[in-house]
């Protein structure tokens, strides 16, 4: 709570904050065979190749410092022709690098559901906006423009003084 009443009192107070958990998203990426289970290898015909399902893909890692402004952006695609929903699961984990979505440590911080159109290849852009107190989450579908968005709390991470 000091924290927050400082944060309020001295909006420039906070510059940047060392992350104590690692921050992404559950998606589907290629499957590499170097580094992926073969448990989460599965077929995509509609890219004619192996992905790996229910991969962690990060926008932050645990211990990484990050301005207390920073965006982070990423361009991501549905995963099924016909899918006219696309529910983007917030994911955060103590580990540094988590590879799976249902890792041990991997806890699920939010759902956003995103419609879209199933007769397209949809598009959307999923963005972590690092505030000075809160992480918000806003998932945009490109052809639309319809926007979602969440917060998450940073559950008191290490902050990096300023001025």
């Amino acid at each position: 709570m000091r924290g927050a009443v400082t944060y309020g009192l001295d909006t420039d107070r906070i510059k940047a904050r060392i992350m104590r958990r690692t921050y992404g998203v559950k998606t589907q990426i290629q499957f590499n065979a170097r580094l992926h289970d073969e448990l989460h290898r599965v077929w995509c015909k509609k890219r004619e190749r192996f992905q790996c399902r229910d991969a962690f893909l990060q926008y932050v890692s645990a211990g990484e410092e990050i301005s207390a402004e920073a965006v982070v952006k990423k361009t991501l695609k549905k995963s099924h022709p016909t899918q006219s929903m696309v529910n983007l699961h917030i994911l955060s984990s103590e580990d540094g690098n988590p590879i799976y979505a249902d890792d041990p440590n991997v806890r699920e911080e939010a759902i956003i559901q995103i419609p879209v159109d199933d007769a397209m290849d949809n598009q959307y852009e999923c963005e972590f906006l690092f505030g000075s107190t809160t992480l918000e989450v806003a998932a945009t579908e490109v052809e639309t423009g319809i926007t979602k968005v969440v917060e998450v709390d940073f559950e008191r991470s290490q902050e990096v003084g300023g001025g």
